[in-house]
């Protein structure tokens, strides 16, 4: 599979659960505080990573490209970007307690911070781009950086949660308490 195939393929198979997971965000859900919560970003950060940095790329004359310090610099970088926006979105999510469980739901800010993270990561691929990082690498490092965004939401509700479900929820109904 060639690098544009490739980059096409994960971008859709992004653009199908970004839409999958937003829609399904703004319904409440329970906080857990087991493995469910971890294990999509985990298993976007792993195939992320081996698409990125385990799989050979090949240009059309069949060399394989050897990554720079542009590519892991773009990498770190991007991978922090991603982290902390992922974080700052976890911390836009409404809490609540409902008849005793612990509940959260996108707002319409968590889903304005979805569309700042998309715009950096395009703005961030041009410019790459421009400075000499290999397509390939931009192109298959998508799904690292949406991994690594989900990680830093999950991160970001268990801080707001005291960790696995547990912690403070507003006293007044279903308004969650402004901490």
């Amino acid at each position: 599979m060639t690098a544009t195939a490739s980059s096409l393929a994960q971008g859709l198979l992004i653009l199908a659960l970004f839409c999958w997971i937003l829609a399904r965000r703004f319904q409440w859900r329970p906080v857990r505080g087991d493995a469910r919560q971890w294990r999509m970003p985990l298993i976007l950060i792993a195939i992320g990573v081996y698409a990125t940095l385990g799989s050979q790329h090949k240009t059309s004359s069949g060399s394989t490209i050897a990554l720079t310090s542009k590519e892991y610099t773009y990498l770190v970088v991007g991978g922090l970007v991603c982290l902390v926006l992922g974080m700052l979105r976890g911390q836009t999510l409404e809490i609540a307690d409902h008849a005793g469980q612990k509940m959260k739901r996108y707002r319409a800010l968590t889903a304005v911070l979805w569309v700042v993270l998309i715009a950096v990561r395009v703005g961030m691929d041009l410019y790459g781009g421009h400075m000499g990082v290999q397509s390939a690498v931009i192109g298959t490092s998508i799904m690292l950086m949406f991994g690594l965004s989900l990680l830093g939401e999950s991160v970001s509700v268990t801080l707001r949660t005291d960790g696995f479900g547990g912690g403070r929820v507003g006293t007044n109904g279903d308004r969650p308490q402004d901490w």
